[in-house]
């Protein structure tokens, strides 16, 4: 996910509704925009887009439900740790999709707790409800965690949502 700088002309500023902070509107309208990159091939599916601000602004798990429906099914998405929430899990699970995406330490203690050991496993029935709306989203998957040790860096623990059955390593080094 990104955000564009559009030319400023009339249309554009009707359609994309121009950012506006403390110290007033920008020139130029802002989109915000999400491509899927085949990992493999390197080819991008054709983005979402929508305004960054205004009455249709849309944000990035947004735009992934319009994207992840039109990916090949089977696919593996992999997402970052943005992306690493029910909402999205949900919307691929839906669109035949499998995934793998990082989640946040704080987020997984609801999961798990504190994570023993260097690496691991459990499988999760993970259920969400956005408390503004009361939409409520789940999905069925493993919770994975792996600490990577590079000679020359700190430790760095890699927390892991799957719905994929491939061993923990296999994981890990698609994530990669």
């Amino acid at each position: 996910g990104s955000t564009i700088q559009l030319s400023h002309s009339k249309e554009n500023i009707k359609t994309y509704e121009q950012y506006q902070n403390q110290h007033g509107k920008a020139h130029y309208p802002l989109a915000r925009i999400l491509v899927a990159t085949n990992a493999v091939t390197g080819v991008c599916e054709r983005p979402s887009y929508a305004p960054y601000s205004g009455e249709n602004a849309a944000g990035e798990l947004k735009l992934s439900e319009q994207l992840l429906p039109r990916l090949e099914k089977g696919a593996v998405v992999i997402g970052d740790r943005y992306f690493g929430c029910c909402r999205f899990v949900e919307t691929a699970v839906k669109s035949g999709l499998n995934v793998i995406c990082r989640l946040k330490e704080r987020d997984v203690k609801r999961f798990k707790g504190s994570l023993a050991g260097a690496s691991g496993e459990i499988d999760i029935d993970w259920e969400s409800r956005r408390s503004k709306t009361g939409i409520f989203y789940s999905a069925k998957g493993r919770l994975l965690w792996h600490t990577i040790k590079k000679k020359g860096f700190r430790p760095i623990q890699l927390i892991l949502f799957t719905t994929l059955s491939l061993p923990l390593k296999k994981i890990v080094e698609l994530y990669g």
